[in-house]
C-alpha cells in the first residue's frame, strides 16, 4: 500500500516503510503535480512548463522525460500509478492509495454535507490531517497558490470549530483549536480575542489576561504595532470585572447559523450572485451602508463560507494615505499567490500593458515590449482592457473582495464600474 504526505513536508510509505529514494525536490514537485491534479491526464507540456518555466520548450520536454526515467529507475513501483502517453500524463486515482491532502479534502466535504456533532467529528478530523503547509520548503508559484488554498481552508475548519463547540459549551477543546489557530498564525488578533473570551467563560481569568499580554509581545516583535482597540477594550473589560464572561463580547455563533440576524436579505443575495458567478457569470457586488453596521462582517462571513466550499478568496483594501495611487488595489489583487503563475497565459499585448502597473513583468519576460507613454482614451481602454483579461485568467471559482471603497482611488473605481 502507497501513502504519499504532502502537508508538512514529502514523505513517501510502502507498506508503513518510509521510502528515502525520492529525495530529488524536483521529483517530488513532479509527483505532488500529479497528485494534486490526478482527476484527469495532464498534457506533458503544460507539466514541464510548470516544472521549468525559464527553459524552452524543446528543453523543457528533454527534461520531463529525463526525470521519469530517474523517478521509475529510482522507485519501480511507482511505475504502476503513472498513466499516460507521448501527449499526456497523469496519476492513476483508481489503484490503492493514500494521500493526506486528498484525506484533508475529503474530511471537508464531509462536515459540509453534516450537521451536529457529525460535522465537528468530521472537522476534527480535517484538521487532524493538516500536519503542516503543503510542501513548506518549495517556492514554485503553483505550489503557493496551492498552499494558500489549503491554508485557508484549515484556517476556516478552525474557526468553525472554534465557533461550534463553544456555542456548546465545549471550552477545553474550543481553547485548543484557538491555540492551534495561533500556532498558525501568530499574529491573527481575532484569534487572540476569541481566545480571551473563551479563558473567560471557561472561568480562568488569568489565562485570558495572559493571552492579552501574548498578544502584546507577539504583534510588537513580529509587526511592531500595539494591540487594536477592540483587544485592548477587551482587556480593560476582563480587568474590571474579574474575568466575568458577561462583561466581554457575545459568544459567537456558528457562520450558517444566525450570525447575521438583520441581515438575511443581504445575506441571500450575496449568496445567489455567487452562485451565479459559480456557473460562470461573473458579479461585481457591493455592500453599501453607514459606517458601524456590519458591512466588513457580511464580506468576512462570504469570504468564510466560500472557502469552506475550497474556493479561494484574495482581499485587499484601500487606504485614505494610497487614494491617489492609481489601480493599487488592482495591482495589490495580480501580485497576489493565485496570479502570477497564470499571467504567462495573457496574450503578450495584454503583458506588455500590464507592466504599466507591474514593473516586474519585465524581468520576468524580457522580450516584452516596452509600454509607451499614456496617452489618450484609446491607449487607457487597451490598460483596462488587460486587467479585465488578467482577472478573469483563472479557471476555478474565485472570490475577491476590496473593502473600505470609499477611498478607493478613481481609476480602479472607473475599471470597477
Amino acid at each position: 500500500m502507497l501513502h504519499i504526505r504532502l502537508l508538512g513536508s514529502f514523505r513517501l510509505y510502502i507498506n508503513d516503510a518510509l521510502v528515502d529514494a525520492i529525495d530529488s525536490p524536483r521529483q517530488q514537485e513532479l509527483l505532488a503535480y500529479l497528485l494534486l491534479h490526478r482527476d484527469a491526464p495532464n498534457a506533458r507540456t503544460e507539466v514541464a512548463q510548470v516544472l521549468w518555466p525559464d527553459s524552452t520548450a524543446a528543453q523543457q520536454r528533454t527534461n520531463l522525460r529525463q526525470l521519469l526515467f530517474t523517478l521509475r529507475r529510482r522507485l519501480p513501483a511507482i511505475q504502476d500509478f503513472l498513466t499516460g502517453d507521448e501527449q499526456t500524463i497523469g496519476w492513476r486515482g483508481d489503484l490503492a492509495f493514500t494521500l493526506d491532502v486528498a484525506d484533508f479534502e475529503q474530511a471537508l466535504q464531509h462536515a459540509n454535507a453534516s450537521a451536529g456533532h457529525v460535522r465537528v467529528a468530521a472537522l476534527e478530523a480535517a484538521v487532524a490531517q493538516y500536519t503542516g503547509d503543503l510542501l513548506p520548503d518549495r517556492y514554485e508559484d503553483w505550489i503557493l497558490a496551492a498552499r494558500e488554498r489549503l491554508g485557508q481552508r484549515y484556517v476556516a475548519a478552525l474557526e468553525e470549530l472554534i465557533d461550534l463547540q463553544s456555542e456548546r459549551g465545549e471550552y477545553k477543546p474550543a481553547i485548543a483549536h484557538a491555540q492551534r489557530l495561533l500556532r498558525y498564525d501568530p499574529v491573527r488578533e481575532t484569534t487572540y480575542r476569541r481566545l480571551m473570551h473563551l479563558h473567560a467563560l471557561a472561568g480562568d481569568a488569568a489565562a485570558a489576561l495572559r493571552v492579552y499580554h501574548t498578544c502584546v509581545t507577539a504583534l510588537a516583535q513580529e509587526l511592531d504595532v500595539a494591540p487594536a482597540e477592540a483587544t485592548h477594550n477587551l482587556y480593560l473589560r476582563l480587568l474590571d470585572s474579574g474575568g466575568a464572561p458577561a462583561l466581554s463580547t457575545p459568544r459567537p455563533v456558528p457562520a450558517d447559523s444566525t450570525a447575521l440576524v438583520g441581515r438575511q436579505t443581504e445575506w441571500a443575495a450575496l449568496q445567489a450572485c455567487w452562485q451565479q458567478s459559480v456557473r460562470g457569470r461573473a458579479h461585481l457586488s457591493v455592500i453599501a451602508g453607514e459606517a458601524g453596521i456590519g458591512k466588513t462582517r457580511l464580506a468576512e462571513e462570504l469570504v468564510r463560507w466560500v472557502v469552506h466550499r475550497g474556493v479561494t478568496a484574495v482581499r485587499t483594501r484601500a487606504y485614505a494615505a494610497v487614494g491617489s495611487l492609481a489601480y493599487a488595489p488592482v495591482i495589490e489583487w495580480l501580485r497576489s499567490v493565485l496570479y502570477r503563475p497564470v499571467l504567462g497565459e495573457m496574450a503578450q499585448d495584454h503583458r506588455a500593458e500590464l507592466m504599466r502597473l507591474l514593473p516586474e513583468l519585465s524581468s520576468q519576460w524580457p522580450e516584452l515590449p516596452q509600454p509607451t507613454p499614456m496617452s489618450g482614451a484609446a491607449q487607457r481602454l487597451l490598460l483596462l482592457d488587460a486587467l479585465t483579461a488578467a482577472i478573469l485568467l483563472p479557471k476555478d471559482p474565485l472570490l475577491l473582495v476590496l473593502d473600505d471603497l470609499q477611498w478607493c482611488d478613481a481609476e480602479s473605481l472607473e475599471w470597477l464600474g
